[in-house]
């Protein structure tokens, strides 16, 4: 398979997965605030997995999903909390330095930002420039999230009062990459 068609199939696959949720529609780059419907939806979906991690029965409904975690800070909050919540609903989360050839807008970043969408199905990135997510997120074809287990997120701002924001961030990447 020629690179350009590989390229293309990652998009279509993510094009798919898409279609088949309207979770997935989500700006999930954006600062906007959600839609009071996928806000609700994503609230309700916490909710449950809070009750099945309490239950002690959570699936691990994103095995066999690789993430990419791009971090330069090895001590961030945000972080260490997106890969718990993402390791324990079974993903496997590589942590990374964030690569200064993504913010460049030459054929490094891309080469290097089609790379990822090859061996991940999501990246997270957690301090990047929104400019360079959303040409990470053009470029690559797999969703691509930027700090949204940080308290600042506005999906974390916007949470009921009392839900953890782990569960929040796995709401999100159940809607986001679907399970099994």
């Amino acid at each position: 398979m020629t690179k350009r068609r590989s390229v293309i199939a990652i998009r279509l696959r993510y094009s798919a997965i898409a279609t088949m949720n309207p979770l997935l529609h989500l700006r999930l780059l954006s600062s906007e605030p959600l839609a009071d419907a996928q806000a609700q939806a994503l609230f309700s979906s916490a909710e449950a997995l809070r009750r099945s991690d309490e239950a002690g029965s959570v699936k691990p409904s994103l095995r066999g999903r690789n993430i990419a975690l791009l971090c330069d800070d090895p001590s961030c909050q945000a972080a260490a909390l997106f890969e718990k919540a993402a390791t324990q609903l079974g993903a496997r989360v590589a942590r990374l330095p964030s690569d200064p050839a993504l913010l460049r807008q030459n054929g490094d970043g891309r080469q290097t930002a089609r790379l990822l969408g090859r061996l991940y199905d999501a990246v997270e990135c957690d301090e990047m420039p929104p400019d360079a997510a959303e040409r990470l997120q053009r470029e690559a074809g797999v969703p691509v999230f930027r700090g949204i287990a940080r308290v600042d997120h506005p999906l974390q701002k916007a949470r009921p009062p009392g839900l953890d924001p782990a569960y929040l961030t796995q709401a999100l990447l159940l809607a986001t990459l679907g399970g099994e």
